[in-house]
């Protein structure tokens, strides 16, 4: 019988092959496998080395990885990263679920593929690949560092118009991508001579525009040498599922990305279980102030109605199943589900009955709340009386949610130091708050500055004076806002520029209320 060629080996004259990499510790390891395993099935007609980056796997981890690749004739590579690379550099936020600094790789896979290599794609382990990657794969980068795709989660067909679906814009003026799928123009990181030393320059001259997520790292120094692709297609996120322009069916989008709520936390199997547990997690998080891993869903989701917020639900869920089908082929399949249904059955056991009885106590606290703003008494919403004091070079504060407040931390020092604010309602839009902060500053400081904000925009005018002549004296930074739209569990205070070694800052109390100005 005379063998039948591909339309890969018709155009080509061979199987072509595309080099691809990723990243994965142990956790996450299972999972990278489910998007490893939905790439091979659907590219059968070309061959593939993934390289996997790892702080360290087991031998049996890696026999399984092996036996993956080889039923579908690929090649499977690990390389062991230090997990302390760029010692230079600050730890990545969330990289010890990676296994440390080792995440960095994804930033300068250059430093760490073999030398033959002048091309790689980037793959996250929360993806799910629906098609044919050829196409994206062979994509002519000329003297762009990468091409990836937009990062604000929304969809933009007006951008990406064409008879194919795959449209290459090298004019658009966006800075923020999403770092899910990358391809890598590795030869020309290598001429340019990104080194390690170059990195950890450019992170020292930019601290201040740069954030401890690899991902802002990435965009802050490729900016202005990206191509971009259409995210809805090559990268579609599941907040897209809120647009009603957003398509899904066999064809697009061809690569689904799961950032957020993971699916391997939610099974399929029950589906009106599934669509209650993931609305009920999800609205916990919002309400809780557990927002890192949802913030992209929140504004949009509350503005939804019931029944609208049931169809997105429905979306979600067919992103979750077709997830779950490629999950069958991981060698990890059995551990997988059963992970997923024991959790299911807990949540549905233990944490929903815990969300009611929260909600409950909530709603009565709120009830109470505005009973005694009804007789005229100022309740602060964020009170803070203390002293906590900061040395050393601060250039500004990292805001976070911990349990029953908001966690206000410095990013410059490693004084350890912190600060937990209880803030147990959400600000509304439209309402005058008013804020004191006693605040008392070193001479050595150079500048020094309040601003409020939320989601990175300003919401007040701030206050700035030059640095103190006396570090005995508190004064009083005040002033009040109007939010334009709802504020949850989420608002910044910044300060700015406190240099040498005696410098410091002592915060003596904060507070935030509504009403009239004279508390």
């Amino acid at each position: 019988m005379e063998n039948v060629k591909t339309v890969e080996e018709q155009e080509y004259g061979y199987k072509p092959k595309i080099n691809v990499f990723t990243i994965s510790s142990s956790e996450f390891y299972r999972y990278a496998l489910v998007m490893a395993a939905s790439l091979f099935v659907n590219n059968r007609d070309v061959e593939i080395d993934l390289y996997v980056f790892t702080p360290g796997l087991s031998e049996d981890e890696k026999k399984r990885g092996e036996e993956l690749s080889d039923r579908y004739g690929n090649k499977i590579i690990f390389i062991e990263v230090d997990s302390d690379i760029f010692p230079d550099m600050p730890h990545p936020l969330g990289g010890d679920r990676w296994g440390g600094k080792f995440v960095f790789v994804s930033m300068a896979p250059h430093l760490f593929l073999p030398d033959t290599i002048d091309k790689a794609l980037y793959l996250e382990s929360d993806l799910l690949i629906r098609g044919n990657v050829l196409h994206l794969y062979n994509v002519d980068l000329k003297d762009h560092i990468l091409l990836a795709c937009h990062g604000e989660n929304k969809i933009y067909p007006e951008l990406f118009v064409g008879k194919e679906d795959l449209i290459v814009r090298d004019d658009l003026n966006i800075k923020a991508f999403n770092q899910g799928v990358m391809l890598y123009n590795i030869r020309k990181l290598r001429e340019d001579k990104f080194t390690e030393q170059h990195y950890t320059s450019l992170y020292a001259e930019n601290k201040r525009a740069m954030d401890i997520f690899t991902q802002t790292m990435i965009n802050n120094i490729y900016y202005g040498k990206v191509l971009f692709v259409d995210a809805s297609i090559y990268n579609a996120g599941i907040p897209m599922a809120l647009d009603p322009r957003f398509i899904f069916n066999d064809e697009t989008p061809k690569i689904i990305h799961y950032f957020g709520l993971k699916p391997w936390d939610f099974h399929t199997n029950d589906v009106e279980l599934f669509k209650q547990s993931y609305i009920d997690e999800l609205l916990f998080r919002i309400e809780t102030g557990k927002r890192h891993t949802v913030h992209y869903l929140t504004e949009e989701f509350y503005k939804l109605q019931a029944g609208e917020q049931q169809q997105f639900v429905d979306k979600v869920y067919s992103l979750f199943y077709y997830w779950w089908k490629y999950a069958e082929f991981s060698p990890y399949a059995v551990e997988i589900e059963s992970n997923a249904k024991k959790r299911m059955k807990l949540f549905n056991e233990y944490f929903i009955p815990a969300f009611n009885l929260y909600r409950s106590k909530k709603k009565d606290y709120i009830n109470l709340e505005n009973r005694i703003r009804a007789l005229g008494v100022r309740v602060p919403i964020m009170e803070y009386r203390g002293e906590q004091n900061w040395e050393g070079e601060l250039t500004q504060f990292n805001i976070g949610n911990g349990d029953g407040g908001v966690v206000i931390t410095p990013r410059g020092t490693n004084s350890g130091k912190w600060l937990r604010l209880p803030f147990e309602r959400k600000l509304d839009a439209g309402i005058r708050y008013y804020y004191k902060i006693r605040y008392r500053l070193s001479t050595e400081a150079e500048t020094f500055g309040f601003f409020l904000s939320a989601y990175g925009t300003k919401i007040n005018e701030g206050l700035h004076e030059d640095g103190e002549t006396s570090i005995s004296t508190y004064k009083t930074a005040e002033g009040s806002f109007i939010p334009e739209k709802s504020l949850y569990t989420h608002l910044t205070i910044t300060s700015t520029h406190l240099k040498g070694k005696d410098a410091s800052l002592t915060i003596k109390s904060i507070k935030i209320w509504e009403g009239d100005d004279n508390a």
